[in-house]
């Protein structure tokens, strides 16, 4: 379980955000977490968007936390949503274990 080791998720969810960052290729960014995950995603936010702006030749992008989060059942990761919230991109280990199931 990814989760367990303290080092290894903070790096889950550091590649998780800048996956989710390049995908939405937009300016501004809330990122949905569980509770337990909100200081974690803070820790490595920053370390996102800066490989972001690296990967993608200088574009910025501002990343909030969301003040809604994903259930606490859930296993991990990360959702992130467009500031108008029209466009989602779903990087949890659930979502990510649905693709792979499904290929």
């Amino acid at each position: 379980d990814i989760t367990s080791s303290p080092a290894k998720y903070e790096k889950f969810l550091e590649d998780c955000i800048t996956q989710g960052l390049c995908q939405l290729l937009e300016p501004a960014v809330i990122v949905r977490c569980r509770r337990d995950d909100v200081d974690r995603v803070k820790k490595v936010m920053s370390k996102s968007q800066s490989e972001y702006t690296r990967i993608t030749k200088g574009k910025k992008c501002t990343v909030a936390v969301d003040s809604s989060f994903l259930p606490a059942d859930s296993s991990g990761g990360v959702e992130l949503y467009s500031k108008d919230g029209k466009i989602k991109v779903a990087n949890t280990l659930e979502s990510r274990l649905e693709m792979v199931s499904s290929q």
